[in-house]
């Protein structure tokens, strides 16, 4: 687990850039924005950390999982990558793309099955037809013949 002071720097840090930026786009002063951030930044640090030690872990395991799935294992260690050497627009790129290409699989593959039920649809019910009319053209075969039988029982001199 990471180290709490480490943590809560690095959340504070980008609370007050992110205050300062709000601030200076707002018309205010960066300070009277940074304070506020920074101290909601402390506090959400410090709810992730104790869920993190109530859990032992099992909250961030299970999103880096789930990000990694999504993400998939090269694009993941493309984006760690970035993300390490402080390349952040980059990191997120290669997460996006990741995501973009894991989508991209996942309609393929739903395509593929939609397209295999279509099929089994049409060849199922081109069997039935095929059936159906096998035997409408026995029955009506059927009642041709006995109905040459009963003229032919009429008509003997035939």
């Amino acid at each position: 687990m990471p180290n709490e002071q480490e943590t809560y720097e690095e959340a504070a840090g980008a609370a007050t850039f992110a205050g300062g930026v709000i601030g200076a786009v707002a018309g205010l002063g960066a300070e009277a924005v940074a304070l506020p951030v920074e101290a909601a930044a402390a506090v959400g640090a410090g709810i992730g950390m104790g869920i993190e030690y109530l859990t032992d872990g099992a909250v961030s395991g299970a999103i880096s999982d789930g990000l990694s799935w999504a993400v998939g294992d090269e694009e993941s260690l493309k984006a760690a990558n970035d993300f390490d050497d402080g390349n952040y627009v980059g990191g997120i790129e290669h997460m996006a793309s990741g995501i973009g290409n894991h989508i991209a699989d996942g309609a393929g593959e739903v395509w593929d099955d939609v397209t295999g039920v279509a099929s089994d649809v049409y060849d199922t019910v081109g069997d039935a037809a095929s059936d159906a009319y096998d035997a409408v053209g026995d029955a009506a075969g059927d009642v041709y013949d006995a109905a040459s039988d009963v003229v032919d029982f009429l008509n003997p001199f035939d």
